[in-house]
């Protein structure tokens, strides 16, 4: 024979705990999302700061190798110029041995 069936119902069970669980999944990826964000545009950041640093440095280096070069031009300038000189200081002198 089968067991006589008891007059109260099984209690219906809340909806609560999923709500729960609902709302921190929530919270969690909205605080992953805002962190990947922040990380995110960090690393951005300082790669555009190490991107300046190394465009200015490579600006300076340059720079400095025009500084030389016009450096050298003028000083090759001088030297010609001063060879110019003795090549004519030389001419007139054979000229006037003759």
């Amino acid at each position: 024979m089968a067991a006589p069936a008891s007059g109260s119902p099984a209690p219906a069970r809340s909806g609560k705990p999923a709500l729960w669980a609902s709302a921190v999944a929530l919270v969690l990826a909205i605080v992953g999302g805002v962190g990947y964000w922040g990380w995110n545009n960090k690393v951005a950041s300082d790669e555009a700061i190490h991107k300046m640093a190394n465009d200015e440095a490579s600006r300076k280096v340059a720079d400095a190798e025009a500084a030389e070069i016009k450096a050298a031009q003028v000083l090759l300038e001088k030297h010609i110029a001063a060879e110019e000189a003795q090549a004519q200081v030389n001419a007139q002198g054979t000229t006037r041995k003759r």
